[in-house]
C-alpha cells in the first residue's frame, strides 16, 4: 500500500530537545535520580534518592510523562527509555538528551522511531567520529535526523501496537522479579538469617515454629538447634563452610584476538558468547549475547563451553552479575562458571546472589575486579544436602516459571523488532 498523507522533516520539526532544567525556583529539597547507565531498552534497573543538596552535580534535567531519554554517550549500548508515570521530583543525568514530542506528533511513535536498528547504527557511526574523550553525539546530531511522518492517527495506532507488546515484556518482568523475591526471601530465612535454626534454639514451641515458616514435620526435623564457629562467623550445626572450588568446577571463559574479526559473528545460529553486557540485561537465566562466535574461533583458540542449567558470575570491573544458562554457550574472560555444581542450581544462584563481593578485596587500583583466584578460594556455606534438595522442591517452580516467562518474554521482543521497522517505514499500514 502506497504511504500517503506521509511527510519528511527533521526531528527538531517534532520535539523539543532538553526544555526543562532544574533552578532554584523549584525549591526541591529530596529528587529520584535516573543516569544513563540505569536503564537499557526502556527497562529502568534502579533509582536512587538523594538530598537535593546532595545530588550528582549531573542530575539537572526535568522530565514529564511520555518524555523520551536518550543517552549522548555511546548509542549502541541503548540506554534510552520512555518515561512512564513519572516519580515525584524525578530528575534524569545531563548525559541524557530528553526529548518531549509537540502537539502534532506522538512521543511514543518518536521513540520507536529511534530505537530502530538503523537509527542506532546511525548515531553510532556519528558518535566515532566526533571530538569527544568518548563516542557521543549532541542535541542537533538528534535535532538534524530525517524523519518520514505519518499522520497523528496513525502514529497512535502503530505505538499502540508496539506498546502493547512492550505492555505484555514488562507484566512479564515484573512477575518475574516477584518469582525471584520469593525465592529470595525463602533463601534469606533459611540459609542468611537462620530464622528456622534460631526459634529452635529459643526453645518456641514446635507447632509454632511449622506454622510460621510453613514447614513439615520431615521439613522441621531438618534444621538444627545450634549454632557452631565457622570462618564465616556462627553457622547452624552440621552445616559446612567450603571453597568454592570445592562445590563446583569453577572455570573462566576466553576472547579471541579482537582486532582480527573473523572470529566474531552476529549471527544468532553462531556460538553465543556472554559478556558482562549480557549478564546486566538478562534476569536470572541468560539465553542469548549481543555477540557470538564461528566455530572456528572456538575450535582454535579452546573457548571452554558451558553447558546448559549452569550458574556464571561476574568478576572483573562490574562484580557480582549473576546467571543461570537455558543453553550451551560459551563466555569471556570475565566471567566464571560453576560447572558440575554439588549443590542445586537455584542454592548457588541465590547464594552468589547474596555474597558481598566487595569484602573480597579488590586486585585493581583503578577498578572494582576480583581475580579467579579469588572466586575459586572463597568460602561459601554449604547446608545439610537433604535440606538443599528441600529447598530445591520449594524454589523450583519458580524458577520454571521465570525461565516460561522469559522464553515468552523473548518471542514477544522478536515479534516486536520484526515489526517495529516495517510499521515505522510504511510497509504495514494500521
Amino acid at each position: 500500500m502506497q504511504k500517503t498523507n506521509w511527510k519528511k522533516c527533521k526531528l527538531k520539526d517534532l520535539v523539543k530537545i532538553n526544555s526543562s532544567s532544574v533552578s532554584k525556583k523549584d525549591n526541591l529539597e529530596h529528587i529520584v535520580y535516573l543516569d544513563t547507565g540505569n536503564i537499557t531498552m526502556g527497562k529502568i534497573e534502579e533509582l536512587a534518592e538523594f538530598a537535593y543538596s546532595e545530588a550528582p552535580s549531573r542530575a539537572k534535567r526535568k522530565v514529564k510523562e511520555n518524555s523520551i531519554v536518550y543517552s549522548m554517550v555511546r548509542p549502541n549500548q541503548r540506554h534510552y527509555g520512555l518515561i512512564k508515570n513519572p516519580t515525584t521530583n524525578l530528575i534524569v543525568s545531563t548525559g541524557f538528551a530528553v526529548l518531549d514530542a509537540k502537539e502534532f506528533a506522538d512521543s511514543k511513535y518518536i521513540y520507536y522511531w529511534l530505537t530502530q536498528n538503523h537509527i542506532t547504527d546511525l548515531l553510532q557511526s556519528i558518535a566515532e567520529n566526533s571530538t569527544s574523550a568518548y563516542p557521543a553525539i549532541r542535541p542537533v546530531d538528534l535535532e538534524n535526523l530525517d524523519i518520514s511522518l505519518p499522520p497523528l492517527d496513525e502514529q497512535k495506532r502503530i505505538a499502540e501496537i508496539l506498546g502493547s507488546l512492550d505492555d505484555k515484556i514488562e507484566l512479564l518482568q515484573k512477575q518475574n522479579k516477584t518469582l525471584e523475591d520469593m525465592a529470595k526471601a525463602l533463601f534469606k530465612s533459611w540459609f542468611v538469617d537462620f530464622d528456622v535454626v534460631r526459634a529452635k534454639q529459643k526453645g518456641l514451641p514446635k507447632a509454632d515454629i511449622m506454622r510460621e515458616y510453613h514447614l513439615t514435620e520431615e521439613l522441621y526435623d531438618l534444621f538444627p538447634s545450634s549454632f557452631a564457629d565457622s570462618p564465616l562467623g556462627p553457622i547452624p550445626s552440621g552445616w559446612e563452610v567450603k571453597k568454592a572450588q570445592e562445590i563446583a568446577d569453577i572455570a573462566i571463559g576466553r576472547t579471541p584476538p579482537r582486532k582480527e574479526t573473523k572470529w566474531f559473528s552476529t549471527d544468532s545460529t553462531d556460538t553465543t558468547w556472554i559478556s558482562i553486557k549480557d549478564l546486566g540485561n538478562c534476569g536470572v537465566f541468560i539465553g542469548d549475547s549481543s555477540e557470538y562466535l564461528t566455530e572456528d574461533a572456538v575450535s582454535k583458540f579452546k573457548i571452554p563451553m558451558i553447558p546448559t542449567k549452569t550458574v556464571v558470575l561476574s568478576f572483573k570491573l562490574t562484580v557480582g552479575r549473576v546467571a543461570i544458562t537455558m543453553k550451551e554457550m560459551c563466555s569471556n574472560e570475565a566471567i566464571a562458571q560453576f560447572k558440575d555444581a554439588m549443590v542445586p542450581v537455584e542454592y548457588l544462584y541465590l547464594l552468589l546472589k547474596h555474597i558481598n563481593f566487595s569484602l573480597l578485596g579488590s586486585t585493581s587500583s583503578i577498578a572494582t575486579a576480583i581475580n579467579s583466584n579469588t572466586i575459586k578460594n572463597m568460602n561459601v556455606l554449604i547446608a545439610d544436602s537433604v535440606l538443599l534438595s528441600a529447598f530445591k522442591e520449594r524454589t523450583q517452580n519458580l524458577f520454571d516459571k521465570i525461565e516460561i516467562n522469559l522464553k515468552q518474554i523473548q518471542t514477544l521482543t522478536e515479534l516486536r523488532d520484526t515489526l517495529l521497522p516495517r510499521l515505522i517505514s510504511g510497509k504495514i499500514r494500521v
